[in-house]
């Protein structure tokens, strides 16, 4: 979405369209050590006009609103964890790496994470799925939160999943059938 440099050139304003009840910052609660803050309106800032990155555009941002929301402010993630994985919504990203390495698949969730697609023939969208799949279990089943965690690993490909949004949407949907469902395929 449209990123810019603020004023002291040492921050990034980033605008998305999103629905948020009231503004957050980080503390010392927050899951995160740099400072953040997200507001939805009533807020005045400069407008520098610096652009950071090529993005012109205002996207949706709610699945990356959701997730910060709730590792800035954790009280605030109001979303019931799905299932019996609900005990991963509490470690931080670097803690749900860690597991899904540690787990029975972590060979290949590791091999994954650094970039490698030989297990799926070199296939880079095949691979993209499998990773999203793994990344959507152990973020209980949080879009937003794998797609953050998806964009630190080594599939990770800007000009496929930042530059052509619909692959992304296209990944998401195959690994959660709702593109299945909604073609009537379900």
């Amino acid at each position: 979405s449209y990123t810019e440099y603020s004023v002291s050139g040492t921050g990034l304003h980033v605008i998305v369209r999103a629905s948020l009840k009231q503004g957050i910052r980080t503390s010392s609660r927050s899951r995160i050590d740099i400072p953040v803050e997200i507001y939805p309106r009533g807020r005045y800032f400069t407008v520098t006009g610096k652009p950071y990155g090529d993005n012109t555009g205002i996207i949706d941002g709610q699945r990356v609103i959701d997730y910060l929301s709730g590792v800035i402010s954790p009280q605030a993630d109001m979303k019931p964890a799905k299932g019996p994985q609900s005990k991963h919504r509490c470690l931080d990203d670097d803690g749900i790496i860690k597991k899904a390495m540690s787990s029975r698949n972590g060979d290949k969730f590791r091999r994954l994470w650094e970039g490698d697609t030989s297990m799926h023939g070199g296939d880079d969208s095949r691979a993209d799925a499998a990773l999203i799949r793994m990344l959507l279990f152990w973020a209980d089943g949080d879009e937003g939160r794998a797609d953050f965690l998806f964009r630190q690993s080594g599939l990770y490909r800007e000009e496929k999943w930042d530059k052509r949004p619909g692959y992304r949407k296209r990944t998401f949907d195959f690994v959660t059938g709702a593109g299945r469902a909604e073609n009537g395929r379900g």
